[in-house]
């Protein structure tokens, strides 16, 4: 396991070298329960389902591709996925509940808890720099890896590690010819049913903008993103934060110790906007792939070349101390960000773009849209999660108790509301989860500062236009088998009921286009946390 995690695979023991929880200014390693090979505990439990029946043939295909013996080929597969369908057993209850218990402890403790996992050796196989037996780790779900042990013990060797190549596979199939390609392909139509595939080119895109973003994004900005996005993008920030602290102070659920404590979260909370300047520096972004060597014949190898290079770049941090200049997203991606250990927003050059922002559009539109998306971002930082974690990112209890009680009990309307949206599927309903919803909850952004444009053909309000721009940000097409997935596995809700629970609960949008008293979208009683 420690020699695979050196090419980033999380194998049965999910571990990576992170923020310290209790000081984030300096690196710890962390130990949590790894991935599955099908993304939900649940698909495990029914046998004849789509998603386990089609993970069987994947595994089947793959095997005989890499020219298995035919003769033991269904033998081992039923042994493989019996010992991972126990593993999604023990891992069920921390997907369920969304986390884990956390302590930390050293590396000589852990091991007198869970001791047929040698850690050290692990460790030391996994991290390229010295780990010493003193050296302390925080493990989110001790018991998870005391059950994991009982049940490798339990498992005959050859099982466990058929397991653990058959994931090596799995998560390098992308890489290999075409004719893992299609298998792959028709795995992704039974659990997503995607139609169609992306061309290839578009793939070989996505491939290095994900792993290699810096080089991708220092073309893309230069080519597609201007200081005057820039400079529109921070005033826009700036005004969120500004109603943000108006909010702060009309809210009676919050005690005032813990709403001075807030505002000043609030008030040194950093953003990342845009791109950062070092990405201009043609030496400093040389500097970044310096330790790369590719080969034009070697495509697999150069894939591997750079997996165990990355890998090694980020474990080998862990006695340095956190460099709080670095981004922690690519500037190419499209994908606005919370990192609650450094109490930082990241809103990269590609997710300021249209349709979603532009300069020239009016305030209703940028506020509508990237607006919504900032106070979503600002509003993690003092979520069930974000509440853990001060100013500074470290993890503290510095909300008051009383007003944790109010919290959950706010929070709670908001679930027992998500959770009575169903959706329908395959002629049958299914349940929301309501827990996904907790940061859906930023409802004033009626920040349009003056008289602005409108949209010429469209009688609608500036107000009316906010609102429509906001549900355009989650318009989606997706197939019965994308959403049954999505369901299960998505951290959000589906996004027409992302909408339609944010706006049933917003006053001003009731106002705007003016829904009777008691509409199914202007209810009498509306759940409310900011």
């Amino acid at each position: 396991m420690g020699i695979l995690r050196q090419y980033n695979n999380e194998i049965i023991i999910g571990h990576n070298v992170g923020p310290h929880e209790y000081n984030a200014s300096t690196y710890a390693i962390k130990l949590y329960p790894a991935t599955l090979g099908l993304s939900s505990a649940d698909f495990y439990q029914n046998t004849t389902g789509r998603q386990y029946k089609a993970y069987h043939k994947l595994m089947v295909e793959y095997t005989r591709l890499l020219n298995a013996p035919n003769l033991t080929i269904e033998a081992d597969i039923t042994e493989l996925l019996l010992f991972e369908s126990k593993l999604a057993n023990i891992s069920r209850p921390y997907e369920k509940s969304g986390g884990a218990s956390f302590q930390r402890m050293p590396i000589r403790k852990l091991t007198r808890l869970v001791p047929h996992i040698d850690w050290k050796q692990y460790l030391e196989l996994a991290i390229p720099v010295p780990v010493n037996e003193t050296d302390f780790v925080g493990i989110y779900g001790l018991d998870y890896f005391i059950d994991i042990q009982e049940l490798i013990g339990q498992t005959p060797h050859r099982t466990v590690v058929n397991y653990l190549l058959w994931r090596f596979v799995m998560n390098r199939a992308n890489n290999l010819d075409a004719r893992f390609d299609k298998v792959q392909q028709d795995f992704y139509k039974e659990i997503y049913g995607t139609k169609s595939q992306s061309p290839r080119w578009k793939k070989c895109v996505d491939y290095v903008n994900n792993n290699m973003g810096l080089a991708v994004s220092a073309l893309y900005v230069h080519n597609y993103f201007n200081g005057a996005s820039r400079a529109k993008a921070e005033q826009m920030i700036a005004n969120i934060k500004e109603e943000f602290y108006e909010i702060l102070d009309e809210i009676a659920w919050m005690d005032q110790e813990t709403r001075a404590d807030a505002k000043t979260k609030a008030a040194v909370m950093e953003q990342h906007i845009g791109f950062p300047d070092y990405l201009m520096d043609q030496a400093q972004l040389d500097d970044e792939y310096s330790h790369l060597h590719f080969e034009s014949d070697k495509y697999f190898e150069n894939v591997i070349g750079f997996l165990k290079n990355s890998t090694n770049k980020t474990q080998s941090k862990l006695y340095d101390e956190v460099d709080r200049e670095k981004w922690t997203v690519v500037p190419s991606v499209v994908n606005a960000h919370y990192h609650r250990y450094r109490n930082l927003m990241s809103f990269p050059a590609a997710v300021l773009q249209a349709p979603l922002f532009s300069k020239d559009y009016p305030n209703s539109l940028n506020y509508g849209a990237i607006g919504s998306i900032v106070g979503h971002e600002l509003t993690h930082g003092f979520d069930s999660n974000g509440r853990h974690h001060d100013q500074f990112g470290n993890q503290r209890l510095w909300w008051h108790p009383n007003t944790i009680d109010r919290f959950i009990a706010k929070s709670q309307c908001m679930i027992n509301q998500y959770n009575n949206y169903t959706i329908r599927v395959m002629n049958e309903d299914h349940k929301i989860n309501g827990m996904l919803t907790l940061s859906e909850a930023f409802q004033k952004l009626q920040l349009l500062h003056g008289a602005d444009r409108l949209l010429p053909g469209l009688n609608l309000t500036q107000t009316q236009l906010f609102f429509l721009k906001f549900a355009q940000n989650w318009c989606q097409q997706m197939t019965e088998e994308g959403t049954l997935t999505a369901l299960k596995t998505w951290k959000h809700t589906p996004g027409k009921h992302r909408v339609i629970g944010t706006l049933h609960n917003s006053r001003e949008f009731a106002r705007a286009y003016n829904c009777p008293d008691g509409s199914p979208m202007n209810p009498v009683h509306k759940c409310e946390v900011w």
